[in-house]
C-alpha cells in the first residue's frame, strides 16, 4: 500500500510546487527561454491546469480503492504533455533539454502511475 500511495503523493506534491513556480515565474521562464510570452491568458490557463490534476493527484493518493478508475486518465495526462514534447523535439521545433527532461520526467511518473493501477485491486463491488 505504501508504493501506491507514495507514487500519486509525490507525484502530487511533486507537480503542485511546479504549478507553484509557474505562477511566480513567468519573467523568470522568459528571459531563460526566449521570446516573452505573447498570451498570458494560455501561460496561466496551463499552469492553473497543471495545479488542478496535480491536486487530484494528491486526493488519488489517500483515496486509492475509490479513485481506481480515474488512475488510466492520470497516465494519459502524463503522456499529453510528454509526446508532444518528444515529438516536437525530434522534429527540430523544440530545443531546451529542460524541456526534454521534464517531457521524460513525466512518462516516468505516468509509468508509476500505471502501475500503481494495476497494483490497487479491484473494489469487491465492480
Amino acid at each position: 500500500m505504501r508504493f501506491r500511495n507514495n507514487a500519486f503523493w509525490w507525484g502530487g506534491l511533486y507537480g503542485v510546487l511546479l504549478a507553484i513556480a509557474f505562477f511566480l515565474g513567468e519573467k523568470k521562464i522568459t528571459a531563460k527561454m526566449p521570446p516573452e510570452i505573447t498570451h498570458p491568458e494560455y501561460y496561466y490557463a496551463f499552469a492553473g491546469a497543471l495545479l488542478v490534476w496535480h491536486l487530484l493527484y494528491l486526493y488519488i493518493s489517500n483515496n486509492l480503492q475509490q479513485c481506481r478508475p480515474i488512475m488510466p486518465f492520470a497516465t494519459l495526462e502524463k503522456i499529453s504533455f510528454a509526446a508532444p514534447v518528444l515529438v516536437l523535439y525530434a522534429t527540430g521545433r523544440v530545443t531546451s533539454l529542460g524541456l526534454v527532461g521534464g517531457a521524460v520526467g513525466d512518462l516516468v511518473w505516468g509509468a508509476l502511475f500505471l502501475a500503481t493501477y494495476f497494483k490497487v485491486p479491484r473494489s469487491a463491488a465492480a
